[in-house]
């Protein structure tokens, strides 16, 4: 069963930087040059379970004539729509819905400005309302011509700012994310309606694809090892524009302008002050000459156009290196958000364009950033604005005008490198350096996109892969080639396992519990997968709570060993056992694997003895937020088992005898009826349509909207229950003797549990769930629920004496609490109550979710007050939980007091308000350590480009 080991994660000592000290460069290195490239790459075949991605029902925003082939290609339900319909009345338009696809119209003007608002606002809406829907369809996007992977001549910036924003929705919102696709303009909707059935049906990990000139492209970042061109030099008796230059770069740039020859820089801000008057005197050989003026204002940047050529030496340089705004969740971003990012870009941008068409250049210079590559967490408006100015700059090329868009990484912003950043794979570059890049990206032959960015890839990617596959980074982060099955050194080749899989990370979707799959070269092969799991990115849609525990299902638990065993050629599963409970209470690296014996022995198959062919274990570890690795590296608990079976197994061997008609339960009945289990939550979208019970069977008519057989599986789980709903204890699923799912699903089923005998304490069922026309879907034999046991009563039968709380003082009231407290987490872990640091989070203790129950109990008969798991994740130390508890106990005339050594999630943390009202950026604080991939976005935010319009 679910079994009751006392156990702790042993601490770690910090990381050590063990790589060999380098001397700081003073140019930039090679190893900093970066291209985005887009390979051909045709798209495997399906191996069937993805095919179920094309079923269900489609609801297409924007192009109707594709909407209106995808219903006679995809032969199932499609609806058309206009986006405003979905923000109007979600439910309505998004109910039964499996896939969204948006597909907005190709914009005439490439260089209109009010299209990338409206587009972007009609995608983040859109997404919002996917992410709050009860069905939480898959979202695809197509787009024309956003990228330039053949003809550069064709790029759409409007749809463009289109990619920035999915590469953040991948990292944001990967529950939704179905991929985004970019098509020639002139592809017309009967090929579309074909691309897209492929596409969506595949088997893929790419999530970004063109198809461009009748061919499938696909990203990959990759090293740019072209000679480098000839340093540019700036012509004398000109002028160079600079727009952001009191922000954290500006200053820099004029600096390095001023190198490569610069007589006279302009400097646009729209409130310099004199911020810049130390950096005049510095440049004795440059004139500096500030403008007080707003680079998105036509009226203003045309007045000072004028003055080049007259007061001023005529313009030779544009150089946009402006930001505004501050970073906001997609669903917390306000249109007044979006206008503060995108103003000083795109709208600079546009006006610094027109302009430029009457007064000529010979170079226009757009700063951008790796995120509108990469996707970030809490910047969706920011990386759609790096995407933008990426097309941007190919699409002025295009026309024979001059372009350059330069990616960044991060920017040191003072003399230490901030560990934090570091350890999420981006190094910061000293600004004095890499600037000095500048100067070979505007030389002869030049690339109109380059990316400098100074990172290590394989700890980026681990990082990143917590929530997305980003496969793009596939060329800079190798995978370890096989391993050879004649390896005779095993601990040579563990060690190669171990360093593939600690960037082999990726989320766990589609309601099992696989990852990044990786397949060693023995014989027969042995399959590894390693997902991450953290509350905000479970593959099931909805909750599950066991006593007010989040825990994974074991529909999950069933689903993913049966997927793993399929890999291996199952027939079936046998002897499933579930060792211990996945509590979803943070992030945790969840490994599987499935090692297949050799062939299973003729003759005892011949016997017709049942034979096995290898096993399965799903087993977990949390993962240190604070460290480079993924996942942990010697404390890994065994969650299920299960042995593959080789032997023909013939399903559908387990259907009972429908039942007398008894009374049936609804939906709602249902759920009250599992909280009188300790059961609460749908994990899936499922419902009963109609349910009978007899003697021993229940037998019930299912609907699941997205046909899935783990839905299904789910909803036989719960009903099983039924079959002794009389006994109301604790049930959770200790094993099962045998285990069949199909690969499919209809939307609607029928499904029988039968009571088998056997221990009068445990309850075992028989499963079977077939669809009405009688094929098999589920086949379960011997699943066994096992009780879980109280807190046992004190020995001598008596209760602790209470406690008069109201006659002490608060901080005595804290410190018998932190006793208590330690004493009983003590005897719960098994260890010495001295060895229990009280402000050490419960999770890094041990403490799992069955624990945590027991541990309430026992508090709440010494402490005298009703305590909930909820008390736990808010004040996840003995510390806060004991200064919490003090304040409840505290007597009302009693003043309270805020103690320092209060746990940060109940103080004050930080400032969270943009204080930048001219050229300073907003440094608001987040979370890095629990967000992974959005954990750079303070730094990088606040460090890659100027602040402010100016």
């Amino acid at each position: 069963p679910w079994h009751h080991t006392h156990h702790w994660t042993p601490l770690h000592p910090p990381t050590i930087n063990t790589t060999e000290s380098h001397a700081a460069p003073t140019t930039v290195p090679d190893d900093w040059r970066y291209e985005l490239v887009w390979p051909t790459d045709e798209l495997a075949t399906s191996t069937g379970s993805g095919a179920a991605q094309t079923e269900g029902r489609w609801l297409v925003i924007g192009d109707a004539a594709l909407g209106d082939e995808l219903a006679e290609t995809l032969r199932c339900p499609v609806t058309c729509a206009e986006p405003s319909a979905i923000s109007q009345a979600p439910s309505e338009n998004l109910a039964g819905v499996t896939r969204v696809l948006y597909a907005p119209e190709l914009t005439a003007d490439r260089f209109d400005i009010a299209a990338p608002y409206r587009l972007f606002g009609e995608l983040r809406r859109l997404a919002v309302a996917l992410t709050q829907s009860r069905e939480r369809p898959t979202l695809t996007v197509v787009t024309r011509n956003a990228q330039p992977v053949v003809d550069a001549g064709q790029v759409n910036p409007a749809h463009a700012i289109l990619w920035g924003l999915a590469r953040t929705l991948a990292v944001e919102h990967p529950e939704i994310w179905g991929g985004i696709i970019d098509v020639d303009d002139a592809l017309p909707p009967e090929l579309l309606a074909r691309t897209l059935r492929e596409e969506t049906a595949a088997d893929s990990r790419d999530d970004q694809v063109a198809y461009h000139g009748g061919r499938r492209h696909v990203p990959r970042l990759r090293r740019d090892t072209t000679a480098s061109s000839e340093s540019a030099s700036l012509t004398p008796g000109t002028s160079q524009l600079v727009i952001g230059a009191t922000g954290s770069i500006g200053p820099a740039l004029i600096g390095q302008l001023a190198a490569m020859g610069a007589s006279t820089v302009v400097a646009v801000s729209r409130n310099p002050g004199a911020r810049l008057e130390e950096i005049a005197e510095e440049l004795p050989g440059t004139r500096l000459v500030t403008v007080a003026a707003d680079a998105a204002d036509p009226a203003a940047m045309a007045e000072l156009f004028a003055r080049f050529g007259a007061d001023l030496p005529p313009l030779d340089g544009i150089y946009l290196a402006a930001l505004g705004g501050g970073p906001a969740l997609l669903d917390q971003m306000s249109d007044d958000d979006v206008a503060a990012m995108f103003r000083p870009k795109l709208d600079a941008a546009a006006v610094l364009h027109k302009l430029s068409l009457k007064t000529p250049v010979r170079r226009f210079v757009l700063f951008s950033s790796i995120t509108g590559i990469l996707g970030s967490r809490w910047l969706g408006h920011y990386t759609a604005a790096g995407a933008y100015l990426d097309a941007f700059a190919q699409a002025r090329h295009a026309l024979g005008l001059p372009a350059t868009v330069i990616d960044w990484g991060l920017w040191r912003t003072d003399e230490q490198e901030n560990p934090e950043t570091t350890d999420v794979g981006l190094r910061p570059m000293a600004r004095e350096v890499a600037i000095t890049a500048l100067s070979d990206l505007l030389g002869t032959g030049a690339p109109v996109r380059a990316i400098v960015v100074d990172a290590d890839w394989a700890q980026l990617a681990a990082r990143y892969r917590i929530r997305t596959e980003l496969p793009v980074l596939d060329e800079v982060v190798p995978e370890t080639p096989a391993l050879p099955a004649e390896s005779s050194d095993t601990d040579t080749q563990w060690q190669a396992i171990q360093q593939r899989l600690r960037a082999a990370v990726a989320p766990a979707h589609d309601g099992a519990l696989l990852g990044h799959h990786i397949v060693v070269d023995t014989a027969p092969p042995l399959h590894w997968w390693q997902a991450s799991l953290t509350p905000g990115t479970t593959p099931y849609p909805g909750v599950h709570r066991v006593d007010g525990v989040d825990v994974v299902p074991v529909s999950v638990l069933i689903a993913t060993v049966w997927q793993a065993g399929g890999a291996c050629g199952a027939s079936a599963l046998r002897d499933v056992t579930f060792d211990y409970p996945i509590v979803v209470d943070r992030h945790r690296t969840i490994r599987v694997v499935a090692d297949a014996a050799d062939a299973t022995d003729a003759d005892a198959q011949a016997d017709g003895a049942e034979t096995a062919s290898g096993t399965i274990t799903v087993t977990s570890s949390a993962v240190d937020t604070g460290s480079a690795t993924a996942p942990g590296t010697d404390h890994w608990v065994t969650h299920a088992r299960a042995t593959i079976r080789a032997a023909p197994f013939a399903a559908g061997g387990t259907a009972a005898a429908e039942p007398t008609p008894a009374t049936p339960y609804g939906d709602v009945s249902m759920a009250e009826v599992q909280r009188t289990f300790g059961i609460e939550g749908q994990p899936f979208a499922w419902s009963v349509d109609s349910l009978r019970r007899g003697s021993g069977v229940v037998h019930a008519e299912l609907t699941a909207p997205q046909g899935a057989p783990t839905a299904l599986l789910d909803a036989a789980v719960h009903l099983a229950r039924l079959v002794d709903s009389a006994d109301t204890r604790l049930l959770l699923p200790a094993g099962a003797e045998t285990v069949w799912l199909a690969e499919s699903a209809p939307d609607a089923a029928v499904a029988q549990v039968r009571r088998c005998d056997g221990d009068e304490t445990d309850l075992i069922v028989d499963i079977a769930v077939t669809g009405h026309d009688h094929t098999p879907i589920i086949d379960i034999r011997g699943l066994r629920f096992t009780a879980v046991d109280a807190a046992a009563p004190p020995e001598d039968g008596a209760t602790a004496p209470a406690r008069d709380w109201s006659r002490m003082d608060p901080t005595t009231i804290r410190s018998e609490l932190e006793t208590t407290l330690q004493a009983i987490l003590a005897g719960e872990l098994g260890m010495p109550a001295a060895a229990v640091n009280v402000e050490q989070p419960f999770p890094e203790l041990g403490l799992d979710s069955m624990m945590a129950m027991t541990m309430l109990r026992e508090a709440k008969k010494a402490v005298g007050v009703d305590l909930s798991a909820t008390m736990l994740w808010n004040h996840p130390t003995i510390s806060a939980l004991a200064a919490h508890l003090a304040e409840t106990l505290a007597p009302p005339s009693t003043e309270r007091r805020v103690d320092p050594r209060r746990d940060g999630r109940d103080g004050d943390t930080g400032d969270t308000g943009d204080t930048g009202t001219d050229d300073t950026d907003s440094t608001d604080s987040t979370d890095g350590a629990d967000e992974t991939a959005g954990g750079l976005l303070d730094e990088l935010f606040a460090s890659v480009e100027s602040g402010g319009t100016q």
